[in-house]
């Protein structure tokens, strides 16, 4: 990697270090890392996301959980079985609020103009991320 960014002829790796949000979400009183994480192959109009949880342990980042565009679709599709399409992680789709994860997805309608934009709000129960209630959608 250099300067966040890992690419070759046919497939890329990133982390933007203006898309990392930082805050309590161990519950520890100290700010976490949340990364998100693209990767795709050169040339294509779309990429897969992860997102990455680190806080500091003994003075080393120390990686917490972690959730993939899998995970989010699954817990997109389980509350709306009538959900047409899933289309990644939204712009600026990080945020955090109360000591939990807010996740901003695209979904439905097509890969240019999405119908939704979905909010599944997460909270770590350990090493673990647990979707709190039903995703909430409004018009894109």
């Amino acid at each position: 990697m250099r300067d966040g960014e890992f690419k070759n002829r046919s497939v890329y790796f990133a982390v933007a270090n203006d898309k990392i949000v930082y805050a309590d979400v161990t519950g520890d009183g100290s700010e976490d890392a949340i990364v998100p994480i693209d990767c795709g192959a050169v040339g294509a109009n779309f990429s897969r996301s992860e997102i990455h949880i680190y806080t500091i342990k003994n003075g080393r980042a120390a990686f917490v959980a972690g959730v993939n565009d899998k995970g989010l679709e699954r817990d997109y599709r389980r509350n709306y079985p009538d959900a047409e399409s899933y289309w990644g992680l939204n712009e600026n789709g990080l945020k955090a609020a109360n000591g939990n994860l807010l996740i901003d997805v695209l979904a439905d309608g097509s890969h240019a103009a999405p119908k939704y934009v979905v909010t599944l709000e997460y909270h770590l129960n350990g090493a673990t991320l647990q979707l709190k209630g039903k995703p909430q959608r409004k018009n894109a």
